[in-house]
């Protein structure tokens, strides 16, 4: 199996591609990450999570912190960054996640 899979990726790598374009649309398409910063917090330095959600189509950002990024931070999050774009396109969003 593992053969044969070697063999298609050479041969996919061998595969000219022609010019591609991507066309973006507004609620379309974001990219979401968490990066660590730090606040002074009632006189005490702090560590905070901050989400980012940036769109894809215009560039613009939605960031918010939390001391923790949990599950709840998560999707709260997304829920406020979809209020400060005007929502998303379509019927159902797909996550897809890739670990760094």
């Amino acid at each position: 199996m593992l053969g044969h899979i070697g063999k298609r990726r050479r041969n996919v790598d061998q595969t000219a591609v022609g010019p591609h374009q991507h066309v973006l649309s507004e609620g379309v398409e974001a990219q979401v990450d968490w990066y660590e910063s730090y606040a002074d917090l009632d006189g005490e330095r702090t560590k905070l999570q901050v989400f980012e959600m940036r769109s894809m189509a215009s560039g613009g950002a939605f960031h918010r912190a939390y001391t923790h990024a949990t599950q709840q931070a998560f999707l709260e999050a997304h829920e406020l960054a979809f209020r400060y774009f005007g929502g998303f396109s379509g019927s159902s969003a797909t996550i897809t996640f890739r670990v760094r």
